[in-house]
């Protein structure tokens, strides 16, 4: 794994909170940084060079995640 993008559990929290989800547990938070396919989510933020943009790619990916999982 590179260290050129690490996605934290702040980045889900922020996700979460995107996509409306506010009462989620720090345990759940967990949970679905364990599920994520960290990949497939540095390659999207390192698709782009400005790192706002890195930033909007990581994030639409995690959501993108976060939605088709079950919890």
């Amino acid at each position: 794994m590179s260290l050129a993008w690490e996605t934290t559990e702040e980045d889900i929290l922020n996700c979460l909170d995107q996509m409306g989800r506010k009462n989620i547990t720090p345990e759940e938070v967990s949970e679905i940084h364990d599920d994520l396919n960290h990949a497939a989510v540095e390659q999207a933020a390192l698709s782009v060079d400005e790192f706002d943009e890195q930033v909007a790619c990581a994030y639409h990916e995690i959501k993108n995640q976060i939605s088709r999982m079950v919890f």
